[in-house]
């Protein structure tokens, strides 16, 4: 059991509780279940990501795996308004861990088939694992984190592939940010994307320019050990490899693995 120290646990219950997450997240949360979690987003009504999450439901309510959770729990009580809901921070007493095979209270994580369960359980669960070990496991499969990956209200869901990795649903009803995040699907505008990088050398800082010759290819984010994801723009970084450019982060140098 991996302690996941950058999420929170809250609880929504109540008659509304479902109508309350499905208006407002990127995705219908009809299909969570007590051992199966839909993974969702609340965005600004720009479209940018502010919160990720997984929903699963527990007893006469439900359950969110989420980054961040004193301020959505804030964010959700000021969507709440006459909602028939009760919200509840149970971050003090539940933490989320992960670990590669099913335990109670778990569910397998949807964004990737080879990073295995999330577990909510006691905040004083015994722990056998390191978190380093998660971060790299995560990263070598390409999957972000989207609350270390991403800038808060400052980069679109689309860019940190929340549509790839299904969390969200472009056939339901409106949510916050669907008008901008649906016309971005639509039309194909999407000009950056977080993707795995490698490096050898130094390690680069979080947010560290990634520059070819002639131009800004990206940003890092995450990383750890040689690997890390960052944010790229796209047609730059196809320019640089058909002009056979060097990316250099910091004066390290940056390779795209290329993908299995």
């Amino acid at each position: 059991m991996i302690l996941l120290k950058n999420r929170g646990v809250l609880a929504v219950k109540g008659e509304d509780a479902l109508n309350f997450l499905n208006n407002i997240l990127t995705n219908n949360v009809d299909d969570a279940t007590a051992e199966t979690a839909v993974f969702a987003g609340l965005l600004s009504p720009q479209g940018k990501y502010l919160f990720d999450m997984f929903v699963m439901r527990k007893d006469d309510g439900f359950l969110l795996d989420c980054n961040a959770p004193q301020e959505l729990f804030k964010r959700l009580k000021m969507y709440k308004l006459r909602s028939k809901v009760e919200l509840t921070d149970l971050s003090e007493e539940y933490s989320v861990f992960a670990n590669m095979t099913p335990a109670k209270g778990g569910f397998k994580d949807p964004r990737n088939e080879n990073i295995g369960y999330r577990i909510i359980a006691p905040i004083d669960t015994e722990q056998d694992g390191d978190f380093a070990d998660y971060e790299n496991l995560r990263i070598a499969n390409s999957i972000p984190e989207l609350q270390q990956d991403l800038i808060r209200d400052g980069d679109f869901a689309l860019e940190g592939l929340m549509d790839e990795m299904g969390a969200i649903d472009f056939h339901k009803g409106c949510y916050v940010g669907q008008e901008m995040t649906s016309r971005m699907k639509r039309r194909t505008t999407v000009k950056n994307k977080l993707m795995q990088i490698g490096f050898s050398g130094p390690t680069p800082a979080y947010n560290s320019p990634i520059v070819s010759a002639d131009s800004t290819v990206g940003y890092t984010r995450s990383v750890i050990n040689n690997i890390g994801m960052a944010l790229i723009r796209i047609d730059k970084l196809e320019n640089a490899i058909t002009q056979g450019q060097k990316l250099l982060a910091n004066g390290t140098e940056i390779f795209i693995p290329e993908k299995k």
